[in-house]
């Protein structure tokens, strides 16, 4: 549960140490990965808009 206090909380991520020690790469763009995830919520009625 999030309240409005949550909303407005702003981070970023740094997956620089899975890359380095894991070897991890991603294969989705952030940008894409955007995309893919409202088009999800709107096809399953979680996005009103």
């Amino acid at each position: 549960h999030y309240g409005g206090s949550k909303l407005n909380f702003d981070f970023t991520l740094d997956i620089s140490r899975a890359e380095n020690e894991l070897g991890y790469k991603p294969i989705v763009s952030l940008d894409e990965g955007i995309v893919r995830t409202a088009a999800w919520l709107r096809d399953h009625g979680k996005l009103h808009r």
